[in-house]
């Protein structure tokens, strides 16, 4: 069984435990529970843990990253990341559910978005497993432009039918689509057309063929991206925004959106070097984000584990990241 299978099976019977006190017991009981699920995790965790500690030596390297790790051993760092994780679970579980009003979520770049949302144009909101998508989520749902999340048919479906089970209501937001059906583009380009948003999560390659993955550098060292949420970027023609909510306190959310593209033009016979080029600026504003916050990035699996192959030098894209 593949590490992503293994994960997604062990995060669905975590959160359903979480699910379960949160419901029965209220919010403080199930972050006791939390902390039982998290040791439990971490104790017979022994790949995910390494790959934690050597995802925390790369982001501790990082200038903008000095003073905002806990002190210590780096098991002890390591555990902390682990805590992060089931904090953030438990609020995406609150988020699901009518606890949702509760939570605060600043949002410094808001300016970006209404004007997207007063042209009514479509987009592309590009996530990682960083912080919480929930949180910008929440706050489209607010102001009333709801947020559509892509899925690849067969992904994660333990995750899917929690989600089910915990948030009926939040079922018609999903999108399935399978990997390699030209009719995906057209349903989702009716999507854009029709002004909706629509959420993907690019850091992770596990659906993707050896084909579709480019390496990029990340932390100072090459790690391998999926090509698929920019390539159906270029071909729907729609603007590309990076959103992370990264986790202040409980109840508290931080909103960060950069525009990536405004379009994603690749072009002929430079398509995979265009794609480089996007990816790149990606996995930069992830680092930005993973200085900010470095318990945040929720990726057990060690992304650097691959054979040494010197990074080509990215094209300058045509849209650079907001500041």
């Amino acid at each position: 069984m593949s590490w992503h299978r293994e994960q997604e099976r062990g995060s669905a019977l975590g959160l359903a435990s979480l699910a379960w006190a949160l419901r029965w017991l209220g919010f403080w009981p199930a972050r006791i529970v939390s902390e039982l699920v998290v040791a439990y995790f971490f104790l017979t965790g022994a790949r995910a843990r390494a790959a934690s500690r050597s995802y925390l030596q790369r982001v501790e390297r990082v200038p903008a990253a000095a003073g905002r790790l806990p002190k210590g051993p780096r098991l002890w760092q390591s555990y902390q990341h682990f805590r992060t994780f089931g904090c953030v679970s438990l609020d995406r579980l609150a988020l699901w559910t009518q606890m949702a009003a509760r939570f605060q979520i600043d949002f410094p770049q808001r300016p970006l978005l209404l004007e997207l949302h007063n042209s009514g144009r479509g987009a592309l909101l590009l996530g990682a497993h960083l912080g919480s998508f929930e949180a910008m989520r929440a706050l489209a749902d607010r102001s009333g432009k709801p947020v559509y999340l892509l899925m690849f048919q067969g992904a994660s479906p333990k995750l899917y039918a929690l989600l089910r089970r915990v948030a009926p209501q939040l079922e018609q937001r999903i999108l399935h689509v399978a990997p390699n059906d030209p009719s995906t583009v057209l349903e989702l380009q009716r999507h854009i057309d029709a002004g909706h948003w629509i959420a993907i999560l690019g850091d992770r390659k596990e659906l993707a063929s050896a084909r579709r993955v480019a390496r990029v550098d990340l932390l100072g060292a090459p790690v391998e991206l999926p090509q698929s949420p920019l390539l159906l970027a270029s071909l729907l023609g729609c603007p590309v925004f990076t959103v992370f909510g990264l986790r202040l306190r409980p109840f508290h959310y931080d909103l960060h959106v950069e525009r990536l593209a405004e379009r994603v033009v690749l072009r002929r016979g430079q398509r995979d070097s265009d794609l480089r080029g996007f990816l790149q600026l990606y996995a930069q504003a992830m680092e930005r984000m993973c200085a900010r916050a470095p318990l945040q990035w929720f990726n057990f699996h060690d992304l650097w584990d691959l054979a040494p192959t010197p990074i080509e030098s990215a094209p300058r894209s045509e849209t650079q990241p907001a500041s």
